[in-house]
């Protein structure tokens, strides 16, 4: 399901995608259903029920993060992103077998933080691109017709909000309150020219 008024988290993921709203862009989706293997390589929030994903938790934040950065590796290297949600059930290293195939492709070896720096590089050059076109934190939102309560299902009445978890989420990214990627995150990530 990618309607973030059943998942909050994906509501985090849809306002900060660098394109707009979009399931492909990390995985908001499965990173909490226990079906993608997170959990341990990346150290997120274990399996939370569906019921516990309709709130607006600042926890979510740094797992988005992570989804993202992940994603933009995928999307670099254009690998399917099914290889990390449905195919984590097939195959119990499928990490470990990415960096062994992004070795044999460039002769670089990585480790799996070090790839995930990359795909922070990559989102990171994306906002700062994206901030020089007009972006604003006014744009970090859901649009207004995911705002609307749906009428039936666990989550009738229930109004997604992001607010605790994008202020979470700019900390995490070492932006700052506007949504802007610092002087010192971009050294970090060795984005001297932009």
């Amino acid at each position: 399901m990618h309607d973030p008024r059943a998942n909050y988290a994906l509501g985090l993921q849809y306002a900060t995608a660098d394109r707009g709203a979009c399931h492909l862009r990390g995985y908001g989706s499965d990173i909490y259903s226990g079906f993608a293997k997170f959990q341990k390589p990346f150290g997120v929030v274990e399996e939370v029920p569906l019921q516990l994903r309709t709130i607006d938790d600042p926890d979510f934040a740094k797992d988005i993060a992570i989804g993202q950065n992940l994603s933009e590796v995928n999307n670099a290297l254009g690998v399917c992103r099914q290889t990390f949600s449905s195919g984590s059930q097939i195959l119990e290293n499928n990490f470990e077998l990415l960096l062994d195939a992004v070795y044999y492709l460039t002769g670089l070896r990585y480790t799996l933080p070090e790839l995930l720096e990359v795909g922070e590089r990559i989102f990171n050059l994306k906002r700062v691109f994206n901030v020089r076109c007009g972006i604003t934190r006014a744009d970090d939102r859901i649009p207004q017709r995911l705002q609307l309560p749906l009428s039936e299902g666990f989550v009738k009445n229930k109004v997604l909000t992001i607010d605790a978890m994008l202020e979470e989420y700019y900390k995490y990214r070492g932006w700052d309150q506007d949504g802007i990627p610092t002087k010192n995150k971009l050294v970090e990530l060795q984005i001297v020219e932009y």
